[in-house]
């Protein structure tokens, strides 16, 4: 599991178009108005809509914002000045019964502002960055911009909201902007991907995101990712909820699920999902899954989503953390290590984060997923370094019986695999 990384995150440009006005396209060098704020907007504190509407001789502008799974607030009284650029608006919590004021100003290109917020005893930077005008696109329509790889990917990602029987605070509208922000970082993540692999990445499912709707309580997803539970845990029982919601096995699903999994209220910092696995074991026997939280994908004060999502996605293809090899799990530049330099801000590319050799190995092992990439010893493993890969435990017969093995014989992970 990657570490949680405690960060305000400071937002800058997108490159995404996914809505009919497209990211990032805002005021003009020639000056502004108050319709350059209008949209939706990621903060560092979470996501902010802004409305304006006409109202007397000026407008109105007002909205809401999010920053936390079911913490919603909301936004009026804004004003907007086009010479200054500067926007300052009025906000209420009523999760804290907190209220205060965020003052910002507008950047040149209309993509960005930047400022303070301010309540009765506390205050703090602001930093928000345009994601869409209107309305983000609906979750069945969503999807990636299709980067071109060949015919031959078998295995591919597919994005889940993963949403508990008893979160009854989301909405359709919420649905949609976390499935644009999960598509956003999962093109990141390929991308990054592609830079270092070069001949290849992996590919995203071109079925659409699944909103699943899970079978529990919050709590019971919860108490599985306790040190003192007994039992399957928490990836076992995602995972098998949505294998059975797919119709596969573990032997046979053509997906490593990407769950992004939404609390039915705000959480404490440690009790979240975060974590990457194969079903059966060794690269290219299969899917597999990662779970991430809701929480980090809205504001990055849990984990960084971003460089934890290119580390978590690293275990499902089949990479261990670096200390297997013998490298320092918390120096080493590998994307699989706990290094905290090794980070992102919002939705730009990670800054840092590479492969060594045994990675590079393991990934060209992968055909499912990496049919296209080569382990080319003179670039991948210059040294000459003597390798020998190592392997995950499978996930337990809770998702389904492995080959060879007596029924039901291991229902705690670890599991040995054949």
């Amino acid at each position: 599991m990657k570490k949680a990384v405690l960060l305000i995150v400071c937002l800058t440009a997108a490159f995404f178009k996914l809505s009919t006005a497209g990211v990032g396209e805002g005021a003009s060098n020639e000056g502004a108005s108050a319709q350059s704020v209008a949209g939706t907007w990621l903060s560092n504190w979470g996501p902010v809509t802004l409305v304006v509407k006409p109202a007397g001789n000026g407008v109105q502008i007002s909205g809401f914002l999010q920053q936390d799974p079911g913490n919603k607030g909301t936004i009026e009284n804004g004003s907007f000045d086009p010479k200054t650029r500067q926007l300052v608006f009025s906000y209420r919590q009523p999760w804290n019964n907190e209220k205060g004021t965020t003052t910002v100003t507008l950047s040149e290109d209309g993509k960005t502002m930047a400022g303070n917020w301010k309540q009765s005893k506390a205050s703090g930077p602001y930093t928000m960055q345009l994601l869409f005008r209107g309305d983000p696109p609906k979750a069945g329509t969503a999807g990636p911009h299709g980067l071109k790889l060949s015919n031959k990917h078998v295995i591919s990602v597919l994005p889940v909201i993963f949403i508990p029987s008893d979160c009854n605070w989301i909405t359709q509208y919420d649905i949609d902007l976390y499935s644009y922000l999960v598509y956003a970082h999962l093109e990141l993540c390929q991308k990054h991907y592609k830079s270092l692999l070069l001949t290849d990445t992996f590919k995203i499912s071109d079925d659409p995101i699944l909103i699943y709707r899970a079978k529990h309580k919050d709590d019971y997803y919860l108490e599985a990712i306790r040190a003192e539970h007994k039992g399957p845990g928490a990836a076992q029982l995602i995972a098998k909820e949505l294998l059975d919601a797919s119709h596969e096995t573990r032997y046979n699903c053509k997906h490593v699920f990407l769950t992004v999994y939404v609390r039915s209220s705000a959480r404490p910092t440690g009790t979240m999902h975060g974590g990457g696995r194969t079903f059966n074991g060794a690269p290219n026997t299969g899917g597999g899954c990662v779970e991430m939280e809701l929480a980090s994908l809205l504001r990055g004060d849990y984990y960084n989503f971003q460089s934890a999502l290119n580390h978590e996605i690293g275990h499902a293809f089949g990479l261990l953390h670096p200390d297997a090899y013998g490298y320092d799990l918390h120096k080493n530049e590998s994307n699989m290590s706990y290094n905290d330099n090794i980070t992102s801000k919002g939705l730009n590319p990670v800054t840092g984060g590479r492969f060594n050799p045994e990675e590079f190995l393991a990934l060209s092992v992968n055909k499912q997923i990496f049919p296209d990439f080569q382990f080319v010893p003179s670039g991948h493993n210059p040294t000459g370094k003597n390798l020998k890969l190592k392997y995950f435990d499978c996930m337990t017969d809770y998702i389904g019986q492995r080959r060879n093995m007596p029924p039901n014989s291991c229902m705690e992970y670890p599991c040995p695999c054949k």
